[in-house]
């Protein structure tokens, strides 16, 4: 369980996040995490959060994003905003280091996904071929990237495997997820 002030660092994508208000600080309201970037970092996966908002401050740095069809660069100081169903990913887009605060909200089971995420690539059981630290196994895919609790989809590209294999290993979600489907 994810405590305030707790650190978790993905070995792959270069991400560190400090959690500065929980969950359970909060009733579930939000969650708010300091992330820092190392040059070259990034997240593992474009994805969608059907059901949540995330709200991006640059502290330092410069933070590259593509939020839907959109690519934005951001600096200290800026605020970008992503909204439920929205694809996105971020990455340094700078020479040194990126650090933004990042605010989710509701709260729902982001720091389970994060533990689970950080924890699998920390235990090599994530794969590069694709996209560095998503999860490698069709069962990992499923509990990680379609699970109703985890509240995230992985992105357009990755999820019909996802909602594949999760059928396959029993485990498919009672509902589908709204995931909008990557342009041609």
């Amino acid at each position: 369980m994810i405590r305030t002030g707790q650190t978790v660092e993905n070995p792959l994508t270069g991400e560190r996040l400090t959690f500065l208000k929980t969950s359970r600080d909060t009733n579930g309201e939000y969650v708010v995490v300091e992330t820092l970037l190392q040059p070259g970092a990034r997240v593992a996966a474009a994805h969608v959060h059907p059901h949540q908002t995330e709200r991006f401050e640059v502290i330092a740095g410069t933070v590259g994003m593509k939020v839907g069809r959109k690519r934005i660069e951001a600096g200290p100081g800026e605020v970008v905003t992503v909204e439920p169903g929205v694809p996105h990913k971020f990455y340094n887009a700078g020479e040194g280091e990126a650090r933004f605060l990042c605010r989710v909200s509701p709260a729902l089971g982001f720091e389970q996904l994060i533990e689970t995420m950080f924890g699998l690539a920390a235990d090599g059981k994530t794969s590069c071929r694709a996209r560095c630290g998503s999860p490698s196994s069709p069962s990992t895919i499923s509990t990680t990237c379609v699970s109703p609790s985890s509240h995230t989809a992985c992105s357009a590209r990755r999820l019909p495997w996802a909602r594949l294999s999760a059928g396959l290993s029993g485990s498919a979600p009672s509902t589908s997820l709204p995931v909008r489907p990557k342009p041609p």
